[in-house]
C-alpha cells in the first residue's frame, strides 16, 4: 500500500451506508456480482488487507480504496439509503476526512461494541454525536431498533396497566363483600398511570380501545385467579366504556348476581 494512502475498513461500511452486511460482503468479495449501476460508477471491488498498528494488539483489517468507498456512498444515496445520505450531509458539514474517521474501525465498530458492553455509555455517546451533528458516527441500526422499541414499550405498558385496572374493576363489581382499601388504591394508581401515559404520548389515544380489548383478557385472568369466580361469571367482553375506565370518580356498581345482601 502506498505510504499515506487513505483506505477504509470494510467491516462496518455496510451498516454505515445502509447496505445489509450480506449484500456488502458479496459485492466486495465477488466484484463480478456488482450491480451495473456500481459498474458504471467505476467500482472495482478490490479488497486489500492492511495491518493496523498502534493499538493494544495489531489487527489485520480488510480495506477498500477511498475512491471505491465514495462510489458506494453515491450508490447508496441514489438508492435511497438514509445512512448514506446522512454520511453525505456530514461530509458537507464537517469535512470528508472527519466524517470518514467515524466510519473506520475506531469509530462505528466501537459504537457497536459499546452497545453490547455498556448500554448507558452508548446512549451518552450517541447523544454527543447528535449534539455535534456527527451523523456518520451514529450507530444507526441500533438507534433505529431502540427508538422502535421505545414505542412498543409504551404500547405494552398501556396494555399491561389497563389489564390490572380492568381486573380490579371486575373484582370491585363482582365481589362487593371483599372490597378493600388495597383494591381501591390499585384502581386509582393504575388509572393515574394510564392517564399519565396518554398525556405524555397523545398518539397512544387511537390505540386505547384496542389496548382495552387486549388488556381485558389479562383482566379476566387476574379476576379468576384472585377470586373464587370462574370465567363464565364475568362478561366475555369489556362492559366498561373508555370514558368510565379513565374517569377518576368511576367505580362499577354492585353486580346483582353477586349481591350478598
Amino acid at each position: 500500500m502506498p505510504s499515506g494512502e487513505i483506505r477504509v475498513g470494510v467491516s462496518s461500511i455496510g451498516q454505515v451506508l445502509g447496505y445489509t452486511n450480506n449484500w456488502f460482503k458479496r459485492i466486495v468479495g465477488s466484484p463480478s456480482k456488482k450491480p451495473k449501476a456500481l459498474q458504471s460508477l467505476g467500482f472495482s471491488g478490490e479488497v486489500e488487507t492492511v495491518l493496523i498498528e498502534g493499538t493494544r494488539e495489531p489487527q489485520e483489517v480488510q480495506t477498500i480504496s477511498l475512491e471505491d468507498f465514495e462510489r458506494l456512498l453515491h450508490y447508496g444515496v441514489l438508492n435511497g439509503k438514509k445512512p448514506a445520505l446522512a454520511f453525505l450531509i456530514s461530509k458537507a458539514t464537517v469535512g470528508f476526512l472527519e466524517a470518514l474517521r467515524c466510519t473506520t474501525v475506531e469509530g462505528v465498530n466501537q459504537s457497536f461494541e459499546l452497545y453490547e458492553l455498556d448500554f448507558y455509555a452508548w446512549t451518552q455517546q450517541q447523544a454527543e454525536f447528535l449534539q455535534h451533528k456527527k451523523w456518520s458516527c451514529l450507530d444507526v441500526p441500533n438507534l433505529v431498533e431502540e427508538i422502535e422499541s421505545l414505542g412498543k414499550q409504551q404500547r405494552q405498558e398501556l396494555g399491561n396497566r389497563l389489564g390490572i385496572l380492568l381486573g380490579h374493576l371486575l373484582k370491585w363489581e363482582f365481589q362487593p363483600s371483599h372490597r378493600s382499601k388495597s383494591w381501591l388504591a390499585t384502581i386509582r394508581e393504575q388509572r393515574r398511570q394510564v392517564l399519565r401515559l396518554l398525556k405524555e404520548s397523545p398518539s397512544l389515544q387511537p390505540y386505547l380501545l384496542e389496548a382495552m380489548e387486549d388488556g381485558y383478557q389479562s383482566a379476566l385472568n387476574l379476576a379468576v385467579s384472585e377470586t373464587p369466580l370462574d370465567y363464565e361469571d364475568f362478561p366475555q367482553e369489556c362492559s366498561y366504556s373508555s370514558g368510565q375506565v379513565l374517569d377518576p370518580q368511576f367505580l362499577p356498581t354492585q353486580h346483582p348476581e353477586t349481591d350478598e345482601g
